[in-house]
């Protein structure tokens, strides 16, 4: 390999390391986006899936309040 190769070969190097460092970051900045995307979203899911709770709670409830009040009253 001859000095003019090295040299080549110190080049291209030297160029596509920048270019590899940034698709690197912005692959990263990708993941995070979407990480913290899907983290809103079971966030919200947990919501609803809570607000359901609350009213199978309350239905439940109150059934039995109401089947307590007919059973006492036969």
């Amino acid at each position: 390999m001859g000095v003019f190769d090295m040299v080549v070969i110190i080049v291209i190097v030297g160029c596509l390391t920048p270019m590899a460092l940034v698709h690197l970051r912005t692959r990263q900045i990708e993941a995070q986006k979407m990480a913290s995307g899907g983290m809103d979203e079971t966030r919200e899911r947990l919501e609803e899936l809570e607000e359901r709770m609350r009213v199978v709670e309350s239905i439940v409830t109150d059934s039995r309040t109401n089947l307590s009040k007919e059973i006492d009253s036969l």
